[in-house]
Formats: structure tokens, C-alpha cells, sequence
């Protein structure tokens, strides 16, 4: 799928596409390897973790859902990182 996915947005582009948002945010080694052979420089996860430093693996970053509807507090909430640390004390990941 990412191989099609790939070919279908290089020809709408015009050229190869570099970053990549996984679908629901599920990646796995397989994928990262495929992304690797396609020439992908960075590539988004959907843990809503925020980073403080740089990602060790640029395949794996984190990032952060935010609705534009959402209220200032809301963005305040989640852009302070408490959100993800309410998650993951839920269990979620």
C-alpha cells in the first residue's frame, strides 16, 4: 500500500514526496523499512506525545492532534504536554 500510495502522490506532485504521516499512526518495522528504500526523510506517528528533543529515529516522530475547533485552553492543555501524560496514565499509548 505505501509503495502504491508513493507512486500515486510522486505523479500528482511531480516529484517523490519525503515525510510521511502514518494511517492511524500505526507503523512497525516492516513499514519503516519500505519507507527507507522510497528515499523518506521523516515520518509521523500519532502518539500525542510531545518531544522536548530531537526524535532518535526520524521514521518515528511524535506528534500531537489538535482540532481546529479547539479552544485555547484545549490547545493549552495538550500543547503542554499534560494531555499525553494523561493518556498514557489511562494506559493509552
Amino acid at each position: 500500500e505505501v509503495g502504491h500510495a508513493h507512486e500515486l502522490i510522486t505523479d500528482w506532485l511531480g516529484h517523490e514526496p519525503h515525510a510521511f504521516a502514518y494511517p492511524n499512526g500505526n507503523s512497525d518495522d516492516r513499514v519503516r523499512r519500505v519507507l527507507t528504500s522510497l528515499g523518506y526523510h521523516a515520518a509521523f506517528l500519532f502518539d500525542h506525545r510531545l518531544e522536548e528533543s530531537k526524535p532518535q529515529d526520524p521514521l518515528s516522530i511524535s506528534r500531537l492532534r489538535i482540532s481546529a475547533s479547539a479552544s485555547k485552553d484545549r490547545f493549552a492543555l495538550i500543547f503542554s504536554g499534560l494531555h499525553s501524560s494523561l493518556l498514557r496514565a489511562r494506559g493509552r499509548p
